[in-house]
């Protein structure tokens, strides 16, 4: 994986792009993956007596097949913005405060815990 980095310390901003390899998947790479699969003639794994033998000529040729069909390629991930001033009880305070509001928005709930959520909210 490969990433380049430029910092900006005055305000303790992190910009980082990150390249990983992947396979894709998409719906024409899966018909292309169905199409070499119907063409495969099979026989050599018929003709195998022993079946470990059997099997690993079966993945041989299945693994064949599938790598040409769903290659590996350098995907470009998507620049993030880490701020440094962002804790992992705000993170936390900010998730249970989503899982509130959803709660809020789905059930009816006794005055309270909505006394409870609003100065939550605020804090």
């Amino acid at each position: 994986m490969h990433k380049l980095y430029l910092f900006q310390y005055q305000n303790s901003v992190t910009y980082h792009t990150e390249f990983k390899k992947k396979k894709q998947f998409s719906e024409a790479n899966i018909q292309e993956f169905l199409h070499v699969l119907n063409q495969v003639i099979w026989q050599e794994v018929y003709v195998e007596l022993d079946v470990n033998a059997k099997f690993n000529t079966f993945m041989d040729v299945f693994l064949h097949c599938y790598n040409n069909a769903f290659p590996i390629k350098r995907v470009h991930m998507r620049d993030t913005i880490k701020n440094k001033q962002i804790t992992q009880g705000i993170k936390i305070s900010s998730k249970n405060v989503r899982l509130l509001d959803n709660q809020k928005k789905t059930t009816v709930m006794k005055k309270k815990d909505l006394e409870y959520i609003d100065p939550y909210r605020k804090i």
